[in-house]
């Protein structure tokens, strides 16, 4: 994996010490502590990482003692350092998370950049969940570019880049470096660049230009062994070993590994891996230590209560009397609401009465509307029945336009009619669904016939699709079936010219006697440009 990791642990530890505090009366416990972690940086960029950790948590502990939320979580997050860069991941993820606790407290966008950077390097780094690291750097772009530092900005941004590399996802890491690269080499310090030259490197690897590939690792070398930076050089020779590997000139690729087991062997030793272990335990230990601390202050303001219980006894005798006072206005209230609610009483009889006769009103209204809509479909009915004993007498007439326009129009109407009687059924609450007996394609057809001349009036071409899997008849509410899909084909013919209208229906699936059936109407046909009208 792709690892220059330390280039938010440095910088953000070092910029820790920058930070304006708000003066108050422990403003040398304050310095102090502060000089502690700077301690814990130097030690930790000499990479000895016991006596880093010694520093932190002289940090941890005094900050605890002043009871300062920031220095806290600053602490915290320094010592989750030097435990991620010691390989104990599952420690450094307790560690950040504390101190993300704390930093919640203060709200510090700063500090919760820094936080959220070093728990996404935890988990990209150490290859627990790279996608889940991309997450925690994502925050903390956020927090970097709400307090528009832009150096942040431009830490985040490497970090990113190098988490999309190690993921194949070339495109997204090239889109974090492209906007900062001129910026870095141009007036960046030497960690960024040196980060940026491994980038670089990765990038021209996986494009097979194994030469600019080579020359950005070399830059990036030079630059790491001129600052001494040891963390930097091993994520080099990391590079520089992939690099040859994929090359298969394996004997290079030997030299750069046996280089990194060098560093490790000098830094990681079983020494030191077995201090940094008892300086956990230490820690947990000072923790407990500080809690039981904190309990004994909060017994002893007990005490100092109990011996000013005398206090509290005025303090009663004189909540009683407020007490009594509310009480006299709460009576005050009382009679006021009493004499409220005879005006609301009268004012709801006479609403009453306005909503008996406001019903009274829709339910004539109802009535009216369901005798003119049952009075229509009669002769309606009759005009369609003459039409149709017309053209069975008079076969001459079946092309006549007018008969079918007179025929059309005749079905149209009746169906807004039963529309009508629909919406006077649903507000009355009174609809129901029938269970008839029909043929699909009979009903479908009629449909057909019925706008055959909107069709033939506009070009268009109606084409019925039925699936064969339907059967033959289905028992349902045939009118409604019919009304949907005469809307949905006279809107499609109306608007379309020249085209084709297609009817279709698909079965989906069968569950015991029920079977669904999608339906769907679809035109193709040149529209008309005042669309938004339907």
């Amino acid at each position: 994996m792709n690892n220059f990791k330390n280039i938010f642990f440095l910088v953000f530890l070092l910029q820790s010490f920058y930070t304006t505090f708000a003066q108050s009366d422990f403003k040398n416990e304050k310095n102090q502590i502060k000089k502690d972690i700077q301690k814990s940086v130097i030690e930790f960029n000499n990479t000895d990482y016991t006596k880093a950790l010694e520093y932190s948590k002289y940090a941890l502990i005094n900050s605890f003692a002043i009871n300062d939320n920031l220095l806290i979580a600053q602490s915290y997050n320094t010592i989750g350092v030097i435990y991620d860069e010691c390989q104990e991941t599952q420690k450094a993820i307790e560690f950040y998370h504390k101190a993300l606790r704390y930093a919640s407290e203060v709200k510090n966008d700063t500090l919760n950049n820094w936080i959220y950077s070093n728990l996404g390097s935890v988990y990209y780094f150490n290859e627990i969940d790279v996608k889940k690291g991309i997450g925690y750097y994502k925050k903390a772009l956020r927090f970097a570019e709400k307090v528009k530092d832009s150096s942040q900005i431009i830490y985040t941004k490497l970090n990113l880049a190098s988490a999309y590399f190690s993921i194949d996802s070339i495109v997204q890491g090239e889109k974090q470096i492209s906007p900062i690269k001129n910026t870095i080499l141009r007036k960046g310090s030497d960690d960024a660049k040196i980060s940026l030259y491994i980038l670089l490197g990765l990038q021209a690897s996986s494009k097979k230009e194994n030469d600019l590939a080579e020359s950005n690792y070399f830059k990036a070398m030079n630059l790491a062994k001129k600052n001494n930076y040891i963390s930097y050089l091993v994520n080099v020779y990391e590079n520089l070993s992939k690099h040859y590997k994929q090359k298969n000139e394996l004997v290079k690729k030997d030299i750069y590994q046996a280089k990194i087991d060098s560093i490790n062997n000098i830094i990681f030793s079983e020494e030191k891996v077995d201090s940094l272990k008892k300086g956990v335990l230490q820690i947990e230990l000072d923790e407990h230590k500080i809690q039981l601390e904190r309990i004994e202050q909060e017994n002893f303001k007990n005490q100092k209560v109990a011996r000013d219980s005398k206090l509290v006894v005025i303090l009663f005798i004189i909540g009683i009397i407020i007490l009594l006072l509310l009480l006299l206005t709460l009576y005050k209230n009382i009679k006021f609401r009493e004499q409220a609610n005879e005006e609301l009483k009268k004012a709801y009889e006479e609403l009453k009465i306005a909503k008996e006769k406001a019903e009274e009103a829709s339910l004539l209204k109802s009535q009216f509307v369901s005798t003119i809509t049952h009075e229509l479909r009669t002769p309606l009915y009759g005009v369609i029945g003459i039409t149709n004993i017309i053209l069975d007498e008079h076969k001459e007439l079946n092309n006549s336009p007018h008969l079918k326009s007179l025929k059309f129009s005749a079905k149209y109407l009746l169906s807004l009619v039963n529309d009508i009687l629909q919406i006077n059924k649903i507000e009355e609450k009174k609809i129901v669904l029938e269970s008839l007996i029909f043929n699909l394609s009979d009903e479908i057809n009629t449909i057909c016939n019925s706008v055959e001349y909107i069709a033939d009036k506009n070009n268009n071409k109606l084409i019925v699709e039925i699936d064969t899997e339907i059967p033959e008849f289905l028992i349902g509410d045939k009118l409604r079936l019919s009304q949907i899909i005469m809307n949905l084909v006279s809107n499609a013919l109306k608007f379309t010219k020249n085209g084709e209208v297609i009817i279709s229906a698909d079965l989906k699936n069968v569950s015991d006697t029920i079977y669904n059936i999608e339906f769907k109407v679809k035109d193709n046909g040149y529209r008309y440009s005042k669309r938004t009208s339907r």
